[in-house]
């Protein structure tokens, strides 16, 4: 099987010498950081892409994060 979608990002960035963090939260689609509700909510828990509270804080504390370290904001 071919290599992984955030293993090739990472060799990439790498190569480049780009500062990066590729973090994979396990079982979270795109969507984990959007919250809806209503239908939007009960489409996004069908398609397996519902808002993961834990990851979503801890993907904005990261993200934070490295603005903070590399851009000084």
């Amino acid at each position: 099987m071919g290599t992984k979608h955030p293993e090739r990002l990472e060799r990439a960035l790498a190569a480049l010498e780009i500062p990066h963090e590729v973090t994979v939260y396990p079982d979270a689609g795109h969507r984990f950081m959007t919250q809806t509700s209503g239908a939007s909510a009960v489409l996004a828990r069908f398609a397996r892409m519902p808002y993961r509270e834990a990851y979503a804080a801890d993907a904005w504390r990261r993200i934070y994060g490295f603005f903070g370290e590399h851009l000084g904001v």
